[in-house]
């Protein structure tokens, strides 16, 4: 279970799912869940992505880096417009790293990696300012 949830009476981090594979998404919803953290919605295009996370105001964002309809990359531009958001993108297709200029977690990954990406992620955001 990841540190952040070892606490008690502390709630589920939220957890946006942007991924166009049906199947794919279902299988990372499904994983995140039995990691501990809750997955509050998913999408399978950029405006989607968008729209999701302004309704559901997400802790963290799960982003496929190539979408059927938009990319994760203009995604997660649009939305981190509002302020900051932990993101880990992924991917299917073979990259370099850091060729994008982002972290990218390759697919397939394993569970161990999935959860350290997440933990760098969240730890490298800053935090969102508050309003007065």
């Amino acid at each position: 279970m990841p540190q952040l949830l070892k606490q008690v009476g502390k709630a589920p981090l939220r957890v946006v799912v942007v991924e166009d594979d049906a199947m794919i998404c279902l299988l990372l919803s499904e994983i995140l869940e039995e990691m501990g953290y809750h997955v509050c919605a998913v999408a399978g295009t950029e405006d989607d992505a968008v729209a999701q996370a302004a309704l559901h105001h997400p802790g963290l964002m799960i982003v496929d880096l190539s979408l059927k309809d938009g990319n994760g990359i203009g995604a997660m531009e649009r939305i981190r417009k509002t302020g900051p958001m932990p993101c880990v993108f992924i991917s299917g297709a073979p990259l370099r790293f850091g060729q994008l200029g982002v972290g990218v977690l390759c697919k397939p990954f394993g569970e161990d990696d999935l959860q350290r990406a997440i933990q760098h992620s969240l730890d490298s955001t800053p935090p969102a300012r508050q309003s007065a």
